[in-house]
């Protein structure tokens, strides 16, 4: 097993723990929280993520994009 799937499952075992979030999860495994969604479905890990989960994280990737905005702003 090389080092970015043990950082993977690293990550998959401390969200199944409830000790990160999906973010921190994807932050950890060193992906994107789409490519970490995509292995927790997978794996079929449940989930209590809340529509307040959900907005904790949006706020969190405003804060550190450092423009507040998410996207480019084009339309």
């Amino acid at each position: 097993m090389g080092i970015a799937r043990r950082k993977q499952e690293h990550a998959l075992a401390l969200y199944a723990a409830g000790k990160v979030s999906r973010s921190k999860a994807a932050e950890i495994a060193g992906i994107s929280l789409w490519e970490m969604m995509d292995l927790i479905d997978q794996r079929r890990i449940p989930s209590d993520y809340t529509i307040a989960d959900a907005m904790a994280e949006v706020k969190r990737l405003l804060a550190t994009s450092g423009t507040g905005k998410l996207g480019s702003g084009a339309a």
